[in-house]
């Protein structure tokens, strides 16, 4: 892995995958964005042990699916879903209209769409990056519908990622790839509403479960690298299913930091000498190489903590302590003012569908 004191982040984003994605939120809500996502992580480390078993709270309108009780890892999305929902709600970090949006469930899958500004510096980056992307995919991958525009698709082994949609301006021809002002990722599709809906989430959490046991499971005989192979692979997964309208990346951020706190290491911030983790997953369908690439690059500051949350005693498997973790962390929110107490646990049956396992 790289320096320590390569790519460090500012405190104030701290919890940030890049530069990148500071550009995209208000700076005046991250302090209350920094306490609300320590406590979460804290409050999710220490719900890994009793499985987020038992009755889960949750708002009606992120549109959780019924299947989202069938596995662990369901459930602890669907947990983080809520989390983020909520402060959505009361904090937005973008525009108040597109509150309603984070931490809930699509209904059907939306283009991922990245508009290039030439002028924005802190772009660069990322548009380098699908120049470069764009470079490497064989031609026979391409398909060129006009002189702006070409769609790329991949087959084999990576034909279950997405397909791209790249388009130059409007003036150039495109062969000057420096010029691409705007990449649409396309996710593969899935049923808006049934039984076909049902399914599709319950064979994706099944196989994000087989990955998330995993981490959970990981000892440290094991090795830190396996550590980070294991929630690398977890990233990548979330960053294809990507089941949200929006919020999706700082709920995979939250778990696999309340994993590293369970398992008593200390993740530190990502490394922003490089893209954000999402953003490099959508360049990157092959998951060993994504594996490979994040193994080295993204988190650099990674360490081991003084002990595991699983078997230090501040956080124990058995339901009355958890409670009492859970209403200190709902203190610290009200008191930092990301959102009221009572707005963890609402009176109005109608806000709230009951989730038990």
């Amino acid at each position: 892995m790289k320096s320590k004191d390569e790519g460090k982040a500012p405190e104030l984003f701290k919890f940030a995958s890049g530069a990148i994605q500071t550009q995209r939120f208000l700076t005046e809500v991250q302090p209350a964005w920094n306490e609300f996502s320590k406590t979460t992580i804290e409050e999710f480390a220490a719900k890994i042990n009793s499985s987020f078993a038992g009755e889960l709270q949750i708002n009606r309108d992120i549109r959780a699916p019924a299947c989202a009780t069938q596995s662990v890892v369901a459930r602890a999305y669907v947990y983080l879903c809520n989390a983020r929902h909520l402060f959505a709600k009361e904090k937005s970090q973008m525009q108040a209209e597109k509150a309603c949006k984070y931490g809930r469930f699509a209904k059907s899958y939306a283009p991922d769409t990245i508009s290039f500004f030439i002028r924005n510096p802190w772009e660069s980056p990322l548009h380098n990056a699908f120049a470069r992307f764009l470079e490497e995919c064989p031609e026979h991958t391409k398909t060129y519908e006009d002189k702006h525009k070409v769609r790329i698709k991949l087959d084999g082994e990576d034909s279950l990622q997405f397909s791209y949609l790249v388009r130059w301006l409007d003036d150039t021809s495109r062969n000057q790839i420096e010029y691409i002002v705007e990449v649409i990722v396309i996710h593969p599709s899935f049923p808006e509403e049934g039984e076909g809906r049902e399914k599709y989430f319950e064979r994706q959490f099944a196989k994000a479960d087989l990955i998330f046991q995993k981490c959970i499971n990981w000892q440290p005989e094991d090795g830190h690298e396996a550590f980070l192979v294991n929630i690398a692979r977890l990233c990548h997964f979330f960053a294809v299913f990507e089941p949200l309208d929006s919020g999706n990346s700082a709920i995979v951020e939250w778990m696999i930091r309340g994993i590293g706190i369970y398992k008593g290491l200390e993740l530190g911030p990502f490394n922003w000498d490089e893209l954000g983790w999402d953003f490099k997953a959508f360049l990157t369908p092959n998951v060993d190489d994504y594996v490979e690439w994040f193994v080295e690059n993204a988190l650099p500051h990674f360490a081991p903590m003084s002990e595991p949350l699983q078997t230090n005693g501040k956080a124990s498997p058995q339901e009355p302590q958890d409670r009492n973790a859970v209403q200190q962390n709902a203190g610290i929110m009200s008191q930092v003012g990301v959102f009221k107490t009572s707005s963890l646990v609402p009176n109005s049956d109608k806000e709230l569908i009951q989730i038990a396992p």
